[in-house]
């Protein structure tokens, strides 16, 4: 986000990028059963549950490379990445088809713990080395079912039958992730930056204000690679003491979620309780509320008729109270006057505590006087067009009228 929209008044943006596979999901026997069987349809060596976890840190077509490479590492033998390609191809087609609440489950607690960290100053993402379409689609699932961890393995390498695909168009996990991108969107896999720095470019973040959270060693090495802070989960596919001695994860590394979600909060600077602040409420000068205000709060204006020290003034037309975003602050005070002029952008529409800017709206395309200020509300701006505030806003408000009286605030449109 621009410096334009950023201000002291507003909260600190935190955004954590999670890892899907072995971090947040638990689908390692959906990848490995579905690896072996696009293995033994194409004839090849099946490979054991140890080999399959070693490899997650790979994207599909390197994994697979080692795989029928005999799992003697990564192969830049054109035959074999060719082949690794094509049945690779055929895995992750099946793979993200048979995606369900019953074979991609979030660990038990990793929901409810997102929907409770979330706020209007902290984003999710997810990034992960398998296909874009497959996160989306774990992402849609309806995710009330879920198992604990760590993997139980006896059941992993049990003989039962996949369970049917059945995924719901609409879930109560959606909503919470700002952006998803796989190797193939990417255009690179982890531990390159890459995905990291596209993740951040969308969600306006920087390395300093992002952490990445997940449980192999190409996690770790992607957020040091990009500079962001880095938590390491034991329950996946990285054993705990490989991934200490790597010294990839800055954080430390968890043992379960409930842990993990209690390093996440205690990494979130503290917030302080926001309220709407009153031009009633303060005095003149430096006493005045737009002494307070700061370029990207919000604050709601008076148009038509208003009153400067207790005469009515303005063009006449029946008092209204707006929404705009302050862009440009021109005023100079005195021991007890205020003059100058703030120029601000019109909010289209309010939804709650969402804010939207269209795009066609002229950017500080409107000004008024610090005599016009009704009260001023703290946000966080996501882009240069959509934020949340961080207060309550009432639907009314009083207005600076001769008898007291409060007005409805208005959008643009």
């Amino acid at each position: 986000m621009s410096s334009t929209f950023s201000s002291s008044s507003q909260l600190q943006m935190i955004h954590i990028c999670f890892d899907l596979d072995g971090t947040l999901c638990s689908s390692t026997n959906l990848g490995f059963q579905s690896t072996n069987l696009a293995l033994k349809t194409n004839g090849k060596r099946l490979i054991t549950l140890e080999e399959y976890e070693s490899c997650t840190r790979y994207d599909t077509i390197t994994r697979f490379g080692v795989h029928l490479n005999n799992g003697c590492g990564p192969t830049d033998d054109p035959e074999i990445l060719s082949e690794a390609r094509r049945i690779g191809g055929e895995f992750e087609n099946q793979y993200t088809a048979l995606v369900s609440p019953a074979t991609a489950p979030f660990f038990k607690g990793a929901l409810e713990h997102l929907k409770t960290l979330k706020s209007p100053t902290t984003t999710f993402s997810i990034l992960t080395n398998a296909k874009k379409e497959y996160a989306e689609k774990v992402r849609r699932l309806d995710t009330t079912g879920h198992c604990t961890p760590p993997r139980i393995k006896n059941i992993l390498n049990s003989n039962s039958s996949l369970p049917s695909s059945k995924v719901l168009d609409v879930n109560e996990c959606t909503s919470l992730f700002t952006s998803v991108h796989g190797a193939d969107s990417a255009q690179c896999s982890k531990p390159l930056p890459g995905g990291l720095n596209l993740i951040m470019s969308e969600n306006s973040a920087t390395p300093q204000n992002t952490i990445f959270v997940g449980d192999s060693l190409s996690d770790g090495e992607a957020g040091v690679n990009t500079g962001c802070r880095t938590v390491g989960c034991s329950w996946g596919a990285g054993k705990r003491d490989d991934l200490i001695a790597s010294g990839f994860f800055t954080e430390g590394v968890v043992d379960d979620v409930e842990t993990l979600f209690s390093t996440l909060k205690n990494l979130i600077p503290p917030t302080s309780a926001s309220v709407v602040d009153l031009q009633s409420d303060c005095g003149r000068g430096q006493e005045h509320l737009s002494a307070r205000l700061e370029e990207g709060d919000v604050c709601v204006y008076q148009v038509g008729t208003w009153m400067v020290d207790s005469v009515s003034v303005g063009p006449g037309e029946p008092p209204r109270l707006l929404l705009a975003r302050v862009d440009c602050l021109q005023i100079n005070w005195t021991t007890d006057c205020e003059h100058g002029r703030i120029l601000a952008t019109p909010v289209s529409t309010r939804q709650g505590d969402a804010l939207h800017i269209d795009k066609d709206v002229e950017y500080a395309g409107v000004e008024f006087g610090p005599d016009q200020l009704i009260a001023r509300l703290p946000v966080a701006w996501a882009d240069e067009y959509a934020g949340t505030l961080l207060a309550p806003l009432p639907e009314m408000l009083p207005a600076s009228l001769l008898e007291k009286e409060e007005l409805i605030v208005e959008t643009a449109r």
